[in-house]
Formats: structure tokens, sequence, C-alpha cells
């Protein structure tokens, strides 16, 4: 958490809002694997604060660790819908045409995540 912390706040001080929620995103990947999961829905909805900056593959990877942590919390409803959006982000993703720190989110990514989500939900 340390590293991500000082990345975040590179991030901030120059105000690159894309890498600030990509950030944020693994922040909240961190605390949720760390036994923080409603830690990690704070902070994966902070980073869906920046969605008017982000593309749809970067919104794609957040809601796929919103999902995960919602699992965790056990909100079965609100991780399936995070997922099947994250799914329908990817998909956009293949025709965005813009580079991002989130290349490797296709929709089989999302869409394996998602099997992820719903393992970890059970």
């Amino acid at each position: 958490m340390h590293w991500t912390d000082r990345a975040l706040d590179y991030a901030l001080e120059l105000r690159d809002k894309r890498v600030v929620a990509y950030t944020l995103m693994r922040k909240a990947m961190i605390a949720t694997e760390s036994g923080n999961p409603a830690q990690g829905l704070g902070i994966a909805n902070s980073a869906l604060e920046y969605k008017g900056a982000l593309t749809p593959r970067l919104r794609a990877v957040i809601l796929r660790q919103r999902s995960y942590s919602n699992a965790t919390l056990g909100e079965v409803i609100a991780s399936a819908r995070d997922s099947d959006e994250a799914v329908i982000e990817a998909v956009a993703g293949e025709n965005q045409g813009e580079l991002d720190r989130a290349p490797y989110c296709t929709p089989t990514y999302a869409a394996m995540e998602a099997g992820g989500s719903w393992v970890n939900a059970a």
C-alpha cells in the first residue's frame, strides 16, 4: 500500500484523472484483499467519481474491483450488477482507440473476473 499511496500522490500532483482513478482501483484491491472490503468498496466508489474522464476499459477494471469488494461483503446482487457493467464496458473498450493503463481488460478478462467474484461470494 505504501508504494500505491506514493503513486496516488504523484497522480494527484499531475492532476491526471485517469491515473488517479486507476491508482484508487489498485488501492481498493489491496484493501479488499487485506481483509477490509468495506474500505475497498469506498475507494472503488471514489475511483468511479472520475467516470467522465475514464476510458471504457478503465471503467471496466474499476467496476470489476467494486464487484469483488461487494462479493466479499456478501452483496451478491450489487456484485453481479457491477460484473455485468464491467463486461459491457470492456466490450466498448474494444473500440475505444485511446491508450490507458488497462489494455488487458478485454471482454474475456472481465467475464473471467466476474466468475472470480461469484466464487468469492459463495
